[in-house]
């Protein structure tokens, strides 16, 4: 593959600009999204005491009693075209929010969405200056993503006679197809306060511990621009992305550094689901 295709590929995938102003999604981009939307996607939002108090006559019933703190109450809304008016309402609602959790089964058709929520989340605390952590978000879920539809491809023995890129992008739908039917999923949670922003981007398939340690050396490498991340690379013409995007998350830490916000980046797994998170500290404690 020539470098200059691959940078396209990239750039696909993830836009960097610390120019980038809060973009305006409109009601018609939404219904497109949830149109894409499959039948198992889920918008889950989780009440703080006031949601809990607003909310309680519509909880489940045993869900009703004395607030807890340590096991909080969810709101879980099916997404399709019912749901627009919530997303609408959204900024109304983050004041009983204390976070919101998206599970999605090809989250890249449903980008507009995941953008949404983050710029509404940033306006509603005060951040909007740092919304290009939308990029940092996008190449985490392409990520998962590309880790569930490899999964399946190879779990169901697919014949894929194309190069990996051209048989995802020829046949998406029925590989997103398989993906609910395996029930590989992505989760996009978002927790914020005036003083914290923290997204995690999850998926239940598992990372080796050397595919995890490969992913946080890209993601904390000390390189100065992307041709150095090129350099690191060897790309393979029949693979589905060689995830150089976790090169700015870096680029990413070092501007949020010089702006004196501290940030912590993981990437784990347990034995249930492969986890990465990005968590912004506004104030120092």
């Amino acid at each position: 593959m020539k470098l200059s295709s691959k940078i396209v590929d990239v750039g696909a995938y993830f836009i960097y600009d610390n120019l980038m102003e809060l973009s305006r999604v409109s009601e018609e981009d939404l219904i497109r999204a949830l149109k894409l939307c499959t039948p198992k996607d889920t918008l889950s939002i989780v009440l703080n005491k006031l949601g809990f108090i607003k909310f309680n006559n519509i909880l489940p019933p045993d869900k009703r009693g004395q607030y807890d703190p340590s096991n909080l109450p969810n709101l879980y809304i099916n997404l399709s075209e019912k749901a627009l008016k919530t997303l609408l309402d959204l900024e109304k609602l983050l004041i009983y929010t204390k976070g919101i959790s998206l599970k999605l089964y090809a989250p890249h058709d449903q980008r507009v969405l995941i953008e949404y929520i983050t710029n509404k989340i940033l306006d509603f605390i005060g951040k909007t200056d740092i919304v290009h952590i939308n990029n940092v978000i996008m190449e985490l879920v392409d990520n998962a993503e590309k880790a569930n539809f490899t999964n399946v491809i190879e779990s169901e023995k697919l014949d894929a006679p194309l190069s990996q890129v051209e048989f995802v992008t020829k046949h998406r739908k029925e590989i997103a197809h398989l993906c609910v039917i395996r029930d590989k999923w992505v989760t996009i949670s978002w927790k914020f306060s005036k003083e914290i922003f923290k997204v995690e981007v999850s998926n239940n398939t598992l990372l080796t511990p050397e595919q995890a340690r490969l992913l946080r050396e890209k993601a904390t490498a000390d390189i100065t621009t992307i041709v150095d991340g090129f350099s690191e690379e060897s790309f393979e013409e029949d693979k589905l992305g060689a995830g150089l995007g976790l090169y700015f998350i870096k680029f990413f830490t070092d501007d949020m550094k010089s702006r004196d916000i501290e940030t912590i980046f993981r990437i784990y797994s347990t034995d249930k689901a492969t986890y990465s998170s990005l968590t912004l500290f506004f104030e120092r404690f």
